[in-house]
């Protein structure tokens, strides 16, 4: 027993100092190995900020596309003036399209790209381009620029028109012409010289052209421009000659975007003047001729340039119209002859007195073949003596009581 109680003490020493046990193995030995290797531990260090940072970034301030513009590039580039820290700390900017925080991440320190944009620094300039194209529309866009304490600044809010589509164009009217159809083989013709009627429809502040060139004749085209009002409406009146004209038409938006209607052909013919005659035998129905233009002037200030013409044309006019109604007025019949049963007369002489005809013959005679006659100068005092086949009458009385009437009936 006395034996055996230094080996249980010696046993029960070991076991509390379990390092002792270890001391012999030289692999579990820290002496023995590399000391750089063992004791290196990867470590990332973060941004540090000083302690209490409180003051903001400056205002970015924007530069470009300016302020209420508008451009056809789907994909515009946005440019503003980068922002500076008291503290140097690393700024981020955040893009804000129609209020929404679309494009995040924009680091000051260099150039980057991110979720739908790429983003380069240019000197003092962060430049901005959509990675895809924007809707048409009108868009407000700023910038927030945030410190890492978490402090940020803003920039003013900026207006932009997105606008890809050429403006539609339409020719709605064109002098007699409504919503004519419009190809490159499309003709139509005007009387003139006057002043033609254009009236164009496209989006409201465009600016439209009118280009008239003539092909008949060495004078220079007429190009015109106007400025459409709030409801897109442009009109022009150019006063044209007669001939041949090449018509184009064009609108330009306020993204220069530009729109063209089919070439045209309008003519300017020489006026023609119809006049409408009675119902007679051997005559037409109507008499057409053509007029000069410069007989009939178009517009108050032809004739204020042509003073001359005006008393040739009317009195032209009025000789014409005279010699027509004297025509119309011999041949028509003013008397009729019937005999007691109502039955016409045919073959019948006729001496005709008239007293109360100064610087004329008292007496004529005219002998008719028709019933209905015409017989010069008669008058309510005309005496009248008629002979037939059958049977003579002489009447010596007044054929009417009424001055007005112009067609007597006589029944023998």
């Amino acid at each position: 027993m006395r034996r055996l109680l230094p080996l249980l003490f010696t046993i029960l020493f070991l076991l509390s100092f379990p390092s002792l046990l270890l001391a012999d193995d030289p692999t579990t030995d820290p002496q023995l190995e590399n000391p750089t290797v063992s004791a290196s531990v990867p470590s990332q260090t973060p941004e540090t900020t000083p302690p209490g940072d409180t003051t903001p970034p400056t205002s970015p301030i924007l530069l470009r596309p300016a302020d209420g513009s508008a451009t056809g590039d789907s994909t515009p580039e946005f440019v503003w003036r980068q922002s500076t820290d008291a503290s140097s700390n690393t700024i981020h900017y955040t893009f804000y399209l129609d209020g929404v925080a679309t494009y995040l991440g924009v680091s000051n320190d260099n150039s980057s790209s991110g979720a739908g944009y790429t983003a380069t620094i240019d000197g003092t300039e962060v430049r901005l381009i959509p990675s895809s194209s924007l809707p048409d529309g009108t868009y407000t866009w700023r910038i927030v620029a945030s410190d890492p304490s978490g402090n940020q600044a803003s920039s003013t809010t900026w207006t932009l028109t997105i606008d890809t589509q050429a403006p539609f164009l339409l020719l709605s009217q064109l002098d007699a012409y409504e919503y004519p159809l419009l190809t490159e083989e499309s003709s139509f013709e005007i009387a003139g010289p006057k002043a033609v009627d254009f009236t164009i429809l496209t989006e409201p502040y465009a600016s439209v052209r009118l280009t008239l060139t003539p092909l008949n004749s060495d004078s220079d085209s007429l190009s015109l421009t106007a400025t459409t009002d709030h409801t897109g409406t442009a009109s022009f009146a150019p006063h044209l000659a007669t001939g041949l004209y090449s018509v184009s038409i064009s609108a330009t938006d306020h993204v220069n975007l530009v729109s063209v209607l089919p070439t045209f052909l309008l003519t300017l013919t020489t006026p023609q003047v119809s006049l409408t005659l009675p119902p007679l035998p051997g005559l037409p129905p109507t008499l057409s001729f053509p007029t000069p233009a410069y007989l009939f002037p178009a517009t108050i200030q032809e004739l204020q340039a042509r003073p001359t013409y005006l008393p040739t044309v009317v009195g032209l006019l009025s000789f014409l119209l005279f010699l027509l109604l004297l025509y119309v007025r011999r041949r028509r019949p003013n008397l009729i002859l019937l005999d007691s049963l109502g039955h016409p007369l045919h073959d019948v002489l006729i001496t005709h007195s008239n007293p109360h005809s100064p610087g004329r013959s008292a007496f004529s005679t005219l002998h008719t073949t028709s019933f209905k006659s015409y017989l010069p100068h008669l008058t309510r005092f005309s005496t009248l003596t008629l002979r037939t086949q059958s049977h003579s009458a002489c009447l010596i009385t007044v054929l009417s009581l009424s001055v007005k009437r112009s067609v007597y009936t006589i029944v023998l």
